[in-house]
């Protein structure tokens, strides 16, 4: 039996220290912190009064490795399922808006959601679906072609504006990979 160190609690570091021990090794696990689950966490904020993520963390249905992970951890009951997409955005010019997505199966919910989003041109609505069907390609194809490049050169590579940047695209970058792009 090998014993392993891992450095770091965040969801990578406790995906494989399970995946290990399953494996039948000695995992020891270091953190820094008091407590668990890396970037994603939340607390209380006493200004408000309310529970605050660290981020805006968003899960998606093609997250599979990790609903197969808190499914062998017996946590994904705990899990909160929307049944429509829902994320709000505040902007101090617009205010709050809400990307709300009909029950349509993926990626078409997205469409019908991105469609009634305020604060986008129609231009730039219509721009952001041609980037969303790049990102439907099979077999790596979009790997290969724009692998090397971040989230922003990509962006900017695919002619999104400003506008799509900051109300569309920068947010839900910042969510589902808790990086800017």
């Amino acid at each position: 039996m090998k014993q392993i160190l891992i450095v770091g609690g965040g969801l990578s570091g406790l995906a494989a220290g399970v995946a290990l021990a399953e494996a039948g090794h000695k995992v020891e696990l270091l953190e820094r912190r008091p407590f668990l689950g890396g970037r994603a966490y939340s607390f209380f904020d006493k200004t408000s009064g309310d529970v605050v993520d660290n981020g805006q963390h968003l899960m998606m249905g093609c997250y599979k490795e990790t609903f197969k992970f808190f499914s062998r951890l017996g946590t994904l009951d705990r899990l909160h399922f929307q049944s429509q997409a829902r994320v709000d955005f505040l902007d101090q010019r617009l205010g709050q808006t809400t990307l709300l997505c009909p029950s349509w199966p993926a990626p078409l919910h997205l469409l019908g959601g991105l469609f009634k989003l305020k604060g986008i041109s129609f231009s730039d609505k219509l721009r952001a679906l041609l980037v969303g069907s790049a990102l439907q390609t099979k077999n790596g194809q979009l790997a290969k072609k724009f692998g090397s490049l971040t989230v922003d050169e990509w962006l900017n590579n695919c002619k999104q504006s400003q506008q799509m940047r900051e109300r569309f695209w920068d947010p839900f970058s910042i969510a589902t990979l808790n990086e800017n792009p």
